[in-house]
């Protein structure tokens, strides 16, 4: 736990640099996060070592964020552009199915959604952009779990829990959906995590057949029922591998692959 406590401790320390204030004495950030002297001394020198933090020239200078976090930064930066890319899918998606089109990526028990392009109708936005679902709630979330590693797949459903009537919790339910999902590439939702809410998700693979993201349609319940729902469905899958090609993904050759 000590070593937790103090990693705890060093990433508050670095959360304090901001725009407004990005350089900070010693004293100033053990007061800011509420620590001995001694304490902030030994976590900053630590920080400096790895390239998290930087001093300005002089004994008592003041600190700066490091170049490291420059670098990982980046790192951040290249993963945002699979929502550049499904920008203009988006647009065309939401134009054809008239709903909210949005794209969402993973982030360990959750789902978060990147990129939201609003639909036409007036009443229709059920999802926030970057809001944090769970993956046990919705058809973007049964996407992301039907191709999650088989061994984690317990404990993210353990998780689940009613948020309607309408919610799936049972294991073996869950098991014969997932199998769906990966069988017909899509899923749909109806009310599980709010209800009079309904959507349709859809894979989206990169060049080496990994899951990327999750590209959905979202809107009121009763939109989501009768014959035009597998147009639907299509407009959803079409636009998935469409994005899915812009990152280098070829189905025919994963066919070819699993044929040979």
């Amino acid at each position: 736990m000590g070593e937790v406590n103090s990693l705890r401790r060093a990433l508050r320390m670095l959360a304090c640099f901001t725009r407004a204030k990005p350089a900070w004495s010693l004293t100033e950030l053990a007061r800011e996060v509420g620590l001995p002297l001694t304490t902030a001394a030994r976590l900053a020198a630590t920080l400096e070592g790895m390239g998290f933090l930087e001093r300005e020239a002089g004994e008592r200078g003041r600190y700066r964020l490091g170049m490291q976090l420059y670098y990982l930064g980046k790192v951040v930066e290249s993963g945002m552009e699979l929502p550049k890319l499904a920008e203009p899918i988006l647009e065309r998606l939401a134009a054809e199915s008239r709903e909210s089109a949005e794209l969402f990526i993973r982030d360990g028990e959750w789902r978060v959604c990147v990129r939201q392009v609003a639909g036409p109708q007036t009443i229709g936005r059920f999802i926030r952009l970057g809001e944090r679902l769970p993956l046990w709630a919705g058809s973007a979330g049964a996407v992301f779990l039907a191709y999650a590693d088989p061994g984690e797949l317990p404990a993210l459903l353990a998780r689940a829990q009613p948020l309607t009537p309408y919610t799936l919790t049972d294991p073996a339910r869950w098991k014969a959906r997932l199998e769906a999902v990966r069988r017909e590439g899509y899923a749909l939702s109806v009310s599980e995590r709010e209800l009079g809410a309904a959507s349709i998700a859809a894979p989206v693979f990169d060049g080496a057949g990994r899951l990327r993201a999750a590209l959905a349609i979202s809107g009121p319940a009763p939109r989501f029922e009768g014959p035009g729902v597998s147009a639907q469905v299509e407009r959803v899958r079409r636009a998935a591998e469409a994005l899915s090609r812009l990152l280098g993904w070829r189905p025919e050759e994963a066919l070819g692959s699993a044929g040979s």
